[in-house]
């Protein structure tokens, strides 16, 4: 009875999708650069015809559809011009091969196993529905087109690495390609870096892998590998990933190559300058999310680009080391002054939130080896290990970014009120405004005490 329901709902919640306004958006949007024509008479769910056949769609699908449910997916009934198909797809995969720095670096790896990626690409299954979807991202979301393209190189390069056969990795391919198609249903403000999230979008953002896989599932194309893959994305081997909060094994193989993927081709992405520097960094720092069997292969990748990397002086890495180490002694000084409930005053959920952050970025550095000592100390160290410099350097150099993050993101969701309304609100703030000096300096040896809050 429970299985029976269970199917009930999740139909149900995939022909909600058929009628999601931002979808429909998105092709109507897409028919003002492409010509999308209507390859069969579409009717609502009352049979009312809504569009004739031949058909040439434009900016006004919307309003035609307006006040009317459509019983199947619009877009099985559409054509578009320049389809996402293998052949496309074959020829920017051969574009970020020898283009894209990471493109770059998984061709020189790969040699000449480089042509399992196109093979991977002809057998897997390619759908019209997966074709039409495809074609949308590439037009309304061009950059999400080649995140999801250099996702499906990089868990093939992984697929590849663990000795999967040429079907599996076929499979794969179409589920990195497929990952991200729940973007579509929501609204594109989240690709907008200023825009500020309501609470509502934040949920849908976080859901968008649970709809990318009812959209897969509803492609009738793939084995369940596939919808849990998509699923799985998001997750992380500690439990702290999402929508499910699995751990380790519980994420299916599939899904463990494109979590790394994921990570992977999003450094790649959002960062120009030092991206593979930052993701072994992070890859690092953070060991306990990722599966080890996954990491292994990037971080051999990765390590293409090491010798290329600038040396980096003592004088300036100790700098950075002091830098690091001063931040988190003023924090330590600010949580001094907070009084016993200081959970219940105002600016607490700030507080609580850097709280986590800092606690996470401080196991992060023990967990490497990494964790702030005397500059004594760290000349011990340099002076037994000399190649330990250039990799301290890049930690407290990760480490300071993600400390300056924290404090961007917390001026970005909870500005500060003028004056401020209680302790921990004026704890919080003599510690960014400290904090700044020392981050903004590139050094803390002009203030050697850690300020105490008013």
């Amino acid at each position: 009875m429970s299985s029976a329901r269970d199917d009930a709902t999740l139909a149900t919640a995939i022909a909600a999708l058929h009628n999601n306004v931002h979808y429909l958006g998105a092709i109507a949007q897409m028919a003002g650069q492409r010509q999308v024509v209507v390859t069969e008479t579409v009717v609502s769910d009352s049979g009312a015809p809504l569009l004739e056949k031949g058909t040439v769609l434009g900016g006004d699908l919307l309003a035609l559809l307006a006040g009317h449910r459509l019983p199947a997916p619009l877009d099985a009934q559409l054509e578009v011009s320049e389809p996402v198909d293998i052949g496309l797809l074959h020829v920017e995969m051969t574009r970020l091969l020898s283009e894209h720095p990471l493109g770059r670096l998984l061709a020189a790896d790969l040699g000449a196993e480089g042509a399992i990626l196109g093979r991977a690409l002809r057998l897997m299954p390619w759908p019209h529905a997966a074709r039409f979807k495809m074609t949308v991202v590439q037009v309304q979301l061009p950059l999400l087109f080649e995140h999801s393209v250099l996702m499906a190189m990089v868990s093939v390069f992984l697929a590849i690495r663990a000795g999967w056969d040429e079907a599996q990795c076929a499979r794969l391919a179409a589920a990195a390609l497929l990952h991200d198609v729940g973007m579509l249903y929501m609204s594109t403000a989240w690709a907008d870096a200023g825009y500020r999230l309501s609470e509502r979008e934040r949920v849908q953002l976080a859901a968008h892998s649970i709809t990318g896989s009812m959209v897969v599932q509803s492609m009738g194309a793939y084995p369940f590998s596939v919808e849990d893959a998509v699923l799985e994305h998001h997750e992380c081997m500690d439990g702290s990933g999402y929508p499910r909060h699995l751990m380790g094994e519980a994420i299916s193989p599939m899904g463990r190559i494109l979590v790394v993927a994921e990570v992977v081709s999003a450094f790649f992405g959002k960062y120009k300058a030092m991206a593979g520097e930052r993701l072994s960094l992070a890859l690092r720092l953070n060991s306990r999310r990722y599966p080890a069997e996954q990491v292994a292969p990037v971080l051999a990748l990765l390590q293409r680009d090491a010798a290329a990397a600038a040396p980096l002086a003592v004088e300036v890495v100790l700098r950075d080391c002091l830098a690091v180490a001063t931040v988190f002694q003023y924090w330590a000084s600010c949580k001094r002054v907070l009084p016993e409930q200081w959970q219940a005053q105002s600016g607490s959920r700030a507080l609580m939130w850097v709280d986590a952050r800092m606690r996470a970025i401080e196991l992060s550095l023990t967990e490497s080896g990494a964790h702030p000592r005397s500059q004594d100390d760290w000349r011990a160290i340099f002076a037994q290990m000399p190649e330990s410099v250039a990799e301290l350097g890049l930690i407290h150099r990760e480490v300071l970014w993600q400390m300056d993050s924290c404090m961007d993101t917390c001026q970005r969701r909870w500005p500060p009120t003028q004056p401020a309304q209680s302790t921990a609100e004026r704890a919080l703030w003599t510690w960014i405004h400290s904090s700044r000096k020392v981050l903004g300096q590139g050094t803390a040896a002009t203030e050697p005490d850690a300020p105490q809050p008013q």
